[in-house]
């Protein structure tokens, strides 16, 4: 079991500010440990996958080529300045019958309007490349994402933009900090369920997979449980992950240095 288990969540110091440790220090490591292959799935961007690939070919393992991105509701709103999103959440308010008083101030405006705003979350989102098809769509996907839907400097795609390259990519559900992870802690499967059958459609089944992961935390194990529900709800695949930020044990204070 452990000589098959591989890392498919992975970050390098091209996370920025979030990853420590070289791409190269990874796959050492890795083959130390005796694992056949390894991803890499930096946050925002792929510019860490050319030395990570020579990395793999250089000590003989298998690379996986990946990237973390944020998923949103709808990339060109989210892309808008605030001023945008507050007047869209006015007149969302207005057509569901919230009254706007004529001398209203902004805070009390801002309160009135406050469960019409757009949701700017960053929810995480895994995506891998399975051929070179799948590369091009992946860069691609990764270059709109910056494009057009950039907020607060991180990338986000959406379902409209996965349609248009979904060929041979493979997703996961990420981390806690997913779609997922926060609609099932909000008690709110039917969101979760949602947005999972539209992945589903977009990438085909088998290229689909819930990902839980072992932190020794009290949510993440309920998540997690809410996840190989849904699994067995779509008959989908489960694997288990790790959210790999640095090398070593013993790294862990200088990472968050």
């Amino acid at each position: 079991m452990s000589k098959n288990f591989t890392h498919t969540h992975l970050h390098t110091y091209y996370s920025l500010l979030d990853g420590m440790g070289s791409p190269e220090e990874r796959v050492l490591r890795a083959k130390e440990l005796g694992m056949k292959a390894i991803a890499i799935t930096d946050h925002n961007h792929l510019g860490g996958v050319l030395e990570f690939q020579a990395a793999c070919k250089k000590h003989g393992l298998k690379p996986l080529l990946g990237v973390e991105l944020y998923w949103t509701w709808d990339r060109k709103i989210i892309s808008l300045d605030k001023d945008s999103r507050d007047k869209l959440a006015l007149e969302k308010a207005k057509e569901a019958g919230i009254e706007i008083p004529a001398k209203a101030k902004k805070s009390e405006i801002n309160a009135l309007i406050a469960d019409y705003q757009y949701d700017t979350t960053g929810y995480h989102i895994i995506l891998f490349a399975k051929s070179q098809k799948g590369w091009q769509n992946l860069v691609k996907i990764q270059s709109l994402a910056s494009e057009q839907g950039l907020f607060n400097g991180r990338y986000h795609c959406d379902n409209e933009l996965l349609k248009q390259y979904s060929e041979d990519i493979i997703v996961t559900t990420a981390c806690i900090g997913s779609v997922f992870g926060r609609h099932f802690r909000e008690q709110k499967e039917e969101v979760s369920y949602g947005v999972f059958k539209e992945w589903i459609d977009i990438f085909g089944k088998e290229n689909v997979f819930i990902e839980i992961q072992g932190l020794e935390w009290e949510e993440q194990g309920k998540v997690n449980e809410k996840l190989i529900e849904m699994a067995d709800t779509f008959d989908c695949k489960v694997i288990c992950t790790n959210d790999v930020h640095y090398t070593y044990k013993e790294d862990n204070e200088d990472h968050d240095t």
